[in-house]
């Protein structure tokens, strides 16, 4: 990256509207033409479209497109169009400007292997298209005119005013550093919004119509492009495997990985794309390869690269020879580094495809039982890593990690993280630990970034989205840099929102949460944005929300214009729905027992409902993507939105104790109860935290689990009748994970599989006047969290 200005100019001339002084001269919007060419692509169309509609935020004035020559007397700007004196091929994504006191030439390196319906389309498109003409517009409303996108949409670009229109002679010529620079935005992409529409547990009145969605997308895909987000090499790292066993289940079952039952299949007709495979098998290796030169022969671009990246999924291959190529410590389980098998698999592929492209190179994952490096086996220096590193790892691990794999033969990593999922629209202070971590890998020498994936909780946490894209675009400069930037987008408020940030980044994140993450995603099957929703707000207390809310008050007492202002009000809501979902969250692991715990049951399931109705009034107000997030939720319910809906037009009556009964016994054991003696010998154990999660492997419990399936029993008892009168009575369980059958005074009421949120089932036809009680059988969730883990309710109607 280069800026050259160009020699001032030492007379004062009066030019085409042009003032001159030295190198700074001052353009009348009136003057002005933009230029295409004739034969203009999506990027210089999209540019010139860009450049139109900032340059009349700027001035006020709609300066006139053309493709013809400009009329004497106008000042031009060219866009897509090199000044005739660069005759030069330009690189990759290459990204020009000259500004000078005769005109301004705006051109890049654009490519495009695909077309789509429209023209915005083929230019957002990164992975058939380069743009280096929309990269130089961008850059030159960047550094000349100082314009900032902190957020998608039009209403939140940032500019100054003037007019005339002020510049100074100046040229950029950018090549990115990162060959990929990704922040993944699909959120609003079709395929993956289909899990919000078909989803069930999701009001209809979060979901967004096709128009709004298309709408969202190109928003969001514009603004990853005003960020210079693209790549200049498809590397193709993703699952490779996942459509392998509807295509070879039948005729080539030795392709696939022998599990611990001696079988070649999957777990489930399900989770058939999930299946490993034998990396060992000779034939799985050819036919790799034989897919891969038929791919290339019918798109050659989207396949530089050859795919070994196996499955997700954690059952490996036990057949002898892929156990041969592990290597193993003494003593250390199956599973537990799988790294070698892997590296040695990519190995032998390229070894087979250079036959045919000796320049070929192969990609694959470093991640999971695979994330750490080889233990013998070298690495070929053709393979390119998708590195996916732990968010809550130090930097000094992080160093050593890099170091290791150096030391092993990786040349080419991608830096592929999923740190953003942490995301649950609750301000947490991320940003710089998520930017350090980038930073390690830029001192580590990483080709590129592949960050999955933007959560579109632009308001919370927009400011990481930013910080990490103006990262890729010039990784040199540090945090306090981009965080400097990012608050000056509000004006005269930027030391308050600095402040803002600060409080949750110091206070919450660096002494609350990442000193327990390990433990927080030890406990959610190392999920940690699930651990924060487990562990009921613990996390946060009511000080933080009045701290940043007065913080932000403040701010507002500043005059703003009236974007700005809008995005500082956009960020208040946001703190108040963090509030209340911070409530919601503690509420739905409080217990309030019955008698004098009643009322505290009602304040519970009070703030539990204040959240739904803050989302029903402000959902068009507030910039996040709702269905995302109550997907996010639904998985362990947690802002309790499944219980809200479960029980509409239910009254809470009570909740029953945390203290439970609880055994591990066969899955065909009967139902027992409290008065009999089995059950005196049952550990009282918190239902929260009591969980199959919870067993050590190696303790025996543990090794007799491995030989025969068990179920987690959970006793109590339950209020006499007449304590609800002639009123229905509903049992409803917060938060169950596997397949629950609830049993009533011996009866078994309703057998139902619970992902992990609410179950609701009547009871007062079973109950009797005294003596009531409660049995609930839980069933195994293989290598999951199961049992019961949140309050459990009754509720009257």
């Amino acid at each position: 990256m280069r800026v050259k200005l160009i020699a001032a100019l030492k007379i004062f001339i009066c030019v085409i509207g042009i003032q001159v002084t030295a190198a700074t001269f001052s353009v009348k919007p009136e003057n002005i033409v933009i230029q295409l060419p004739v034969k203009a692509n999506a990027a210089a169309k999209t540019g010139v479209q860009e450049l139109q509609k900032h340059l009349q935020l700027i001035t006020g004035v709609q300066v006139p497109v053309s493709s013809r020559k400009a009329q004497a007397g106008k000042y031009v700007f060219y866009v897509g169009i090199a000044p005739p004196d660069d005759k030069r091929r330009l690189q990759t994504e290459e990204a020009c400007y000259r500004v000078t006191p005769q005109g301004a030439w705006l051109y890049g390196n654009d490519q495009f292997m695909k077309k789509h319906k429209t023209v915005l389309e083929n230019a957002l498109d990164w992975t058939y298209s380069r743009v280096g003409t929309m990269f130089a517009v961008y850059n030159f409303l960047e550094r000349e005119l100082k314009v900032r996108w902190p957020a998608p949409g039009d209403e939140n670009i940032v500019f100054t005013p003037q007019n005339p229109l002020k510049l100074h002679s100046a040229e950029l010529d950018w090549r990115p550093q990162l060959v990929n620079r990704l922040l993944w935005g699909t959120t609003f992409s079709p395929w993956y919004y289909k899990r919000t529409t078909s989803n069930k547990n999701i009001p209809e009145a979060f979901k967004l119509s096709d128009k709004q969605r298309q709408q969202k997308r190109l928003q969001e895909g514009l603004w990853q492009r005003r960020m210079r987000m693209g790549q200049s090499k498809i590397y193709s790292h993703r699952h490779s495997f996942t459509r392998w066993w509807k295509k070879y289940g039948k005729s080539h079952p030795e392709f696939f990985a022998l599990n611990a039952e001696g079988k070649r299949e999957p777990t489930s007709p399900k989770r058939a794309s999930r299946i490993e495979m034998c990396v060992s098998n000779p034939g799985l290796k050819k036919e790799v390869v034989k897919q891969w030169l038929r791919r290339k022969k019918r798109s050659p671009y989207m396949n530089e690269t050859i795919n070994v990246c196996e499955n997700d999924g954690a059952r490996y291959c036990r057949c002898k020879e892929c156990q041969k190529l592990d290597v193993r410590k003494p003593g250390e389980d199956f599973g537990f580094h799988m790294t070698d098998r892997y590296v040695y698999f990519a190995n032998q592929i390229l070894k087979l495809a250079r036959k045919y492209d000796p320049n070929v190179q192969a990609c694959m994952f470093a991640y999971m039982e695979y994330r750490f490096p080889p233990r013998k086996t070298r690495i070929d220096k053709d393979i390119v890593f998708s590195f996916v590193p732990k968010l809550w790892d130090s930097g000094a691990e992080l160093q050593k990690l890099y170091s290791s794999w150096r030391k092993m033969g990786a040349r080419n990593m991608l830096l592929r993280t999923n740190e953003l999922h942490i995301d649950i629209a609750l301000p947490m202070g991320f940003e710089k630990k998520i930017f350090d971590n980038f930073q390690v890998g830029v001192r580590n020498k990483i080709i590129g970034t592949r960050y999955d994936a933007i959560q579109s909780f632009w308001p919370s946490s927009g400011i990481v989205n930013y910080i990490l894209a103006r990262a890729f675009y010039d990784p040199a400069k540090n945090f306090a840099y981009w965080e400097q930037e990012y608050c000056n987008t509000y004006g005269a408020a930027c030391s308050f929102i600095k402040e803002y940030f600060r409080y949750w980044r110091e206070q919450v994140w660096n002494k609350r949460i990442y000193p327990a993450s390990k433990k927080i995603a030890g406990d959610a099957d190392n999920f940690l944005r699930q651990g924060l929703y487990w562990s009921h707000g613990k996390y946060y207390c009511k000080g933080d929300f009045d701290k940043t809310d007065a913080i932000l008050r403040q701010a507002a007492g500043y005059r703003l214009d009236s974007r700005i202002r809008d995005r500082l009000k956009q960020l208040q809501l946001a703190n108040r729905h963090a509030r209340l979902l911070w409530r919601a969250m503690r509420a739905g692991g409080q217990y309030s027992p019955i008698g004098a715990g009643q009322q505290e049951c009602q304040k519970n399931f009070k703030n539990i409902k204040a959240l739904t109705e803050f989302r029903l009034k402000n959902k068009d107000k507030l910039d996040f993507e709702w269905g995302r997030l109550m997907r996010t939720e639904n998985y362990s319910d947690g802002a309790c939105s499944l219980l809200a809906q479960a029980v509409e037009g239910m009254t809470p009556f009570a909740q029953l104790p945390q203290m439970w009964r609880v055994a591990y016994k066969p899955v065909k054991a009967k139902p027992v109860w409290l008065n009999n003696d089995s059950t005196k010998k049952w550990k009282s154990a918190s239902i929260i935290s009591f969980s199959w999660r919870k067993i050590a492997p190696e303790s025996e419990l543990g090794k007799q689990l491995k030989k025969s399936p068990q179920c987690i029993w959970y006793a109590i008892k339950l209020p006499d009748k007449n304590k609800f009168g002639d009123k229905e009575v509903y049992l409803v369980f917060g938060g169950i994970r596997g397949r629950a059958v609830v049993y009533v005074n011996g009866k078994a009421l309703q057998c139902e599989r619970v992902r992990s949120g609410p179950l609701t089932v009547r009871i007062d036809k079973n109950l009797k006047k005294i003596n009531n009680k409660l049995c609930v059988k839980v069933f195994r969730r293989s290598g999951e969290t199961s049992g019961i883990w949140r309050p459990v309710w009754l509720f009257t109607k």
